[in-house]
C-alpha cells in the first residue's frame, strides 16, 4: 500500500454482515486517510477490522486495527508500526479468542517491504510479532489458523524463489516460530492473496 490509501468507507450492509436493507452503516476517519482491507464476524458478536492510517501513529502509515461492537461503535482501536509505511491486508480471530493481523512493513524488517504478523490479545495489546522477508519486497496478503493452532501467511515474495514475485506460503507455530515455508511460481509474477480453512 506504499504511497497509496483507499478513503475508509464502511458499509455493513448487503451480503457482508447485515441483511438485506442494512441496520447501519459508519465512517471512521481522520484528518488524513484511512483503508480498510479487512473485517471478521467475532466469535462473541461484534467485529474486527484491519487496514492502514495516516492520521494517527507514530510513521507515514501504521497498521489500524478496530475492534467494534454490533452496532458498529468503537470497543477499542490501535495503531502498530514504525515511521515508514506499515499496512495490514488481513486479520483473523483465533479459536481462543485472539487475533492475528498480517500485512508489510517498511519499518521493520531486512528489506524493502517484510510480511510483519502480529498476534493481539482480545484488548489489542501484543502478545508478539514476527517480520519475515529478504532484501526485497515481501507482501503479506492472508492469514489463516491451521488445524494444530498454529498459522499460514501468504503473499508474495521478490526476494526469494524463481521470478519476478512469487507465492511464499510461511507456516507459523502458535508462537510465531517458522516451522516451514516454500515459494511457488514460474518466471513472470504470482501472489497469493486469500486463504480460507473451516
Amino acid at each position: 500500500m506504499k504511497k497509496s490509501f483507499l478513503f475508509l468507507y464502511l458499509f455493513f450492509c448487503g451480503f457482508i454482515l447485515c441483511p438485506v436493507y442494512g441496520q447501519w452503516s459508519r465512517t471512521y476517519i481522520g484528518d488524513g486517510n484511512e483503508g480498510a482491507s479487512s473485517v471478521v464476524a467475532l466469535q462473541n458478536q461484534g467485529y474486527i477490522v484491519a487496514g492502514a492510517t495516516n492520521s494517527w501513529g507514530a510513521g507515514a502509515a501504521d497498521f489500524y486495527v478496530l475492534k467494534l461492537k454490533n452496532n458498529g461503535s468503537f470497543g477499542w482501536q490501535k495503531t502498530y508500526g514504525g515511521f515508514e509505511e506499515d499496512s495490514a491486508w488481513s486479520v483473523i480471530e483465533t479459536r481462543l479468542g485472539n487475533y492475528i493481523v498480517a500485512g508489510e512493513t517498511y519499518s521493520f524488517g531486512q528489506g524493502a517491504a517484510d510480511y510483519w504478523v502480529l498476534k493481539l490479545k482480545p484488548n489489542g495489546s501484543v502478545n508478539w510479532q514476527k517480520t519475515l522477508g529478504g532484501t526485497s519486497d515481501d507482501v503479506a496478503r492472508s492469514v489463516t489458523q491451521a488445524i494444530d493452532g498454529g498459522y499460514a501467511v501468504a503473499g508474495y515474495t521478490s526476494s526469494f524463489g524463481k521470478g519476478l514475485k512469487d507465492i511464499w506460503l510461511i507456516k507459523l507455530s502458535k508462537e510465531g516460530e517458522i516451522e516451514w515455508q516454500k515459494t511457488y511460481g514460474g518466471k513472470k509474477d504470482d501472489a497469493a492473496s486469500v486463504m480460507y480453512h473451516k
